[in-house]
Formats: C-alpha cells, sequence, structure tokens
C-alpha cells in the first residue's frame, strides 16, 4: 500500500499515473486511470493498494488535481516504477513423496521478479524449528548489515544453520540455478519428515521471497529393493520387509518374522497379496482361531451329551 501525500486546502478529483487520460473527467492533465475521486483534501494523502493487475511500468508518476478549485493540478516530481511483487513457488516436493538416501531428486520451483544475479538458497527442514517470514527477514538483516561485499548470500545461508533441523542444500545465484536442482540425498541424513524450502534474495534493493513444501515428504533408508514395492518379488530372506510392506512369500522374508497370507485388502492391494506384519497381529490370530476351535468342541460336546441322553 502506497501513500499518496495531498497538497493542502485543494479539492483533488482525481489521482492517477501519467499515462493516457480517462475521457471522463473535464480536465486532462496526462493520466493513465483513475485511482480514486473525490477524496477530501484535509486528509492529506490517499493510501493506495496497487492491484494485482497493474501494469508493469518503468516510468510513472502520480497526478493530482481539483476540477473545482480551478484547474489547479500537480503531479511527482520525479519518476517512479512499479514492479510486479516477488513470486516464488516450491512445486517438488510438496507433500507426500518418499524420497531415498543416496538417489537423486529434482528440487523445482517456479519463480518471478528477480533477475539472475539475485541469490537462492534451498535447504531442508524438519521443523523442529521452522522459519517464518519475520525470522528471514531478520536474518537478511543481519546478513546485510555484517556480510562483507559479494558474500551476503553466502553469509546469509550460513546463518540458517543457526536454526534446528535446517540444513542447506545449494546457494548460489538464478542464473546457475533455474527452477530446477538436482540432488543427491546425503548419507549424513536420517530418515523421517521433512519440507524443502527455498529464499530468493535480490542482493541489490534487498527484496526477498520465500516458501516451503506444502506439506512433509519423507526421507528413508537406502533400501535393498530392486523392485517397486507390492510387486511379487519385494521381499526375501536377503532384502526384508518391514510390517505393512509386501508381496512377502514366507516368514523369512519379513523383518517381523511373520507373513500374513492373502491380507491384501486390508493394505488397498489384491487381497492374494501376502504382507509382512508384526507377531502381535499374528497372535492375535491365532487366539481368534483357538476360540473358534474351542466353539466347535463345545458345541459338539453339546450334541454328544443330548444324544447320550436318548
Amino acid at each position: 500500500m502506497e501513500e499518496i501525500e495531498l497538497p493542502g486546502g485543494i479539492q483533488p478529483k482525481i489521482a492517477c499515473s501519467s499515462l493516457p487520460c480517462d475521457s471522463n473527467v473535464s480536465f486532462c492533465p496526462p493520466c493513465d486511470k483513475a485511482i480514486a475521486k473525490n477524496i477530501s483534501a484535509s486528509l492529506g494523502k490517499y493510501s493506495w493498494t496497487i492491484p494485482a493487475n497493474q501494469q508493469v511500468l518503468t516510468k510513472a508518476k502520480i497526478a493530482i488535481y481539483s476540477v473545482s478549485a480551478g484547474k489547479i493540478y500537480d503531479e511527482s516530481d520525479n519518476y517512479f516504477s512499479i514492479e510486479k511483487k516477488p513470486y516464488l513457488n516450491v512445486t517438488s516436493p510438496n507433500g507426500g513423496e518418499r524420497w531415498q538416501i543416496g538417489k537423486i531428486y529434482s528440487i523445482k520451483w517456479k519463480i518471478s521478479g528477480f533477475d539472475k544475479s539475485s541469490g537462492l538458497v534451498i535447504y531442508s527442514d524438519t521443523g523442529i524449528r521452522p522459519l517464518s517470514e519475520k525470522v528471514i527477514k531478520e536474518l537478511i538483516t543481519t546478513a546485510r548489515e555484517h556480510a562483507a561485499t559479494g558474500t551476503e548470500i553466502s553469509y546469509f545461508s550460513e546463518s540458517m544453520t543457526s536454526f534446528p533441523g535446517i540444513k542447506i542444500i545449494k546457494w548460489g545465484t538464478l542464473s546457475s540455478l533455474d527452477e530446477k536442482y538436482s540432488w543427491t540425498i546425503p548419507s549424513s541424513y536420517i530418515a523421517g519428515k521433512y519440507k524443502i524450502g527455498i529464499v530468493a534474495l535480490d542482493l541489490k534493493n534487498w527484496n526477498f521471497a520465500w516458501d516451503e513444501s506444502d506439506n512433509y515428504f519423507s526421507i528413508v533408508e537406502k533400501t535393498c529393493h530392486t523392485s517397486p514395492l507390492w510387486s511379487w518379488n519385494y521381499c526375501s530372506p536377503t532384502c526384508k520387509c518391514q510390517a505393512g510392506e509386501g508381496d512377502c512369500d514366507r516368514d523369512a522374508d519379513c523383518v517381523t518374522g511373520y507373513c500374513a497370507m492373502n491380507v491384501g485388502a486390508k493394505y488397498g492391494q489384491i487381497s492374494s497379496m501376502d504382507v509382512c506384519e508384526e507377531r502381535i497381529i499374528r497372535l492375535k490370530t491365532i487366539e481368534n482361531q483357538l476360540a473358534s476351535i474351542a466353539e466347535v468342541v463345545l458345541q459338539i460336546g453339546e450334541k454328544i451329551q443330548a444324544l447320550m441322553k436318548r
């Protein structure tokens, strides 16, 4: 929101930027379109929210005039510019993905409103102490005050690592990072839930934009599996499956030591899929089976007793 100062004593009918004029006004200084009409000059200023669809202007002025006071008119002494608000959006990973340690994945984003010399910092965040826009502003201020010329983005990225759960993945300029970065997840990462965050920083004007994955994605341990989860040969004695994974063929295929047969429907798979489960589930199954057998035996005993009474 921009504040336009109104000179005291006049009754301006229109304030506008300096391009071809609004045909609906009687006095026509060079102007684009009306920003506001019938503003009381006694206010001394007007708060203007620049609309999202505003045309980008490299040279613009604000003009103010009064029809009722005999064509009193003034405009900005010098030109100013209207620019698009910087935009940044992390598109991948954006939540729900499973990325494996040691493999290569593409971090992707969309960005606008920055030139190629602007800095970019890519980081991972576990959410222990998540970054906020306020925190990033504070880090930028610190970097601006204390970093040597030309090393601001390096200093800024190093400052971010003081926050628990934050790891810097890559920093550089937009000219070297064009909306995608191929990331080999290092072995130093611990399996868990993460978000990817990106900060874009205009090193000339210190404007910035910031975004993170909308939801958490998973970084998982490097695996010995050579086929996709739920394929018929996914689990084996040399590459065991965790509980809830399949297909398994024998108890030796499972870390839990139990391969439950024909339970795939419980996991959204075909019913004939065999899945590794915790032994407690197996014990409950056995208990249920024994209870069923006991009930059948009881029924048989009752029938025998009835026959003997005849």
